[in-house]
């Protein structure tokens, strides 16, 4: 050392020579050891369960293991400790509960009870009558019915005005034009010919009017000698899907058999469809003329100014009235009587125009 008490630079070099060597990193097992003594320690592990610290003794590393395998031991009966700990306890293991006796009485089922399958019926009718749907089920052979409130309120009924439901009740809300249809297709079933039944019926409302019913069903139980016993299904209103079908039907039967020509086309004038008195006043085809303007028709006689008012005033009235002359598809000119409507949709959007015309001369 230097005078002054000042060490020297090579009285600092041999200071620092005599200081142990570092350890690598991978042979200083204490703190690794201390961190995998915590997660193991006995008193983190449940009641006789030390063989759950196989996971977290696999992570140790190999050179911590033989000193970590000695502060393992087993851990001293307490009965107090185990209900305390899986109580408060967020790493405590909670042990399976036994299974609990039922409460309810036990309904018998199956052949010795006698009315095994009666009983899961009735059970299902039960369920079923809780649920929203609009359920329908029967007792074949005594011709009993069972039915929710939805099936009673679907006719304008309550339950209770119907009590005792029976076949005669259905049989007595069912439009008997519809009654021999159902019989065969029942029939059908019964002897296994299809699988289940399906049809659309017509039963009295409550009020007088006739709604408009999809009955399905099948035969849930049977006897051993093949006779149907028990049958469910359900009943669905489709009187507004029925309202909706007779109407598209009332106009296509319009639209077919109208002496007037029809001339349908898209919201970017493109012709849809044409019905067959199109066909006899203009000479053209259904098929010659999908697709294509109704300019094809243009005689020439009409100005353009003509046209444009023609198509302001369907700007302005969704509608438009008067007399035209057009051209057959053999070149001869006709004077028509034409009149052209805008369809709009539910936002006012334009989908369709649709044209109707017809000549003294056709």
């Amino acid at each position: 050392m230097a005078a002054g008490g000042v060490a020297t630079g090579q009285q600092r070099d041999g200071a620092r020579d005599r200081r142990p060597p570092a350890q690598p990193r991978g042979r200083r097992p204490g703190r690794h050891l201390r961190r995998h003594s915590r997660l193991l320690h006995p008193r983190r592990l449940c009641p006789g369960r030390i063989g759950d610290a196989q996971p977290a003794r696999a992570s140790v590393r190999p050179t911590a293991r033989v000193h970590l395998a000695g502060r393992l031991r087993p851990l001293p009966a307490r009965r107090d400790l185990a209900p305390r700990r899986r109580l408060h306890h967020p790493r405590a293991c909670h042990r399976a509960r036994p299974p609990q006796p039922p409460t309810g009485p036990v309904q018998p089922s199956g052949p010795a009870s006698g009315g095994g399958d009666e009983a899961r019926a009735r059970a299902t009718g039960q369920r079923d009558r809780r649920h929203t749907g609009r359920h329908l089920g029967g007792t074949i052979p005594t011709g009993e019915l069972q039915i929710n409130r939805r099936w009673a309120e679907m006719l304008g009924y309550t339950p209770e005005e119907l009590a005792p439901v029976t076949i005669e009740t259905w049989h007595r809300l069912t439009h008997s034009d519809d009654q021999i249809a159902i019989k065969r297709k029942l029939q059908a079933h019964f002897a296994g010919e299809v699988p289940g039944f399906r049809h659309d019926i017509r039963m009295r409302h409550k009020d007088g009017h006739w709604v408009w019913i999809h009955s399905c069903g099948s035969v849930i139980t049977s006897a051993r000698d093949g006779s149907p016993q028990l049958m469910a299904g359900t009943h669905e209103d489709i009187t507004e899907r029925k309202q909706s079908e007779d109407a598209l039907r009332l106009s296509a039967s319009v639209f077919q058999n109208s002496y007037e020509a029809i001339l349908i086309t898209d919201a970017d004038n493109r012709i849809m469809d044409v019905n067959p008195s199109f066909t006899r006043i203009t000479g053209y085809a259904r098929e010659e003329v999908l697709g294509q303007n109704p300019s094809i028709l243009s005689s020439g006689k009409q100005s353009r100014d003509f046209y444009t008012q023609l198509w302001r005033s369907l700007q302005t009235t969704d509608h438009w009235r008067g007399e035209v002359w057009n051209r057959r598809k053999n070149g001869e000119l006709f004077a028509e009587s034409l009149s052209i409507t805008r369809v709009l949709d539910d936002n006012g959007r334009l989908v369709h125009h649709v044209a109707v015309f017809s000549t003294s001369a056709a």
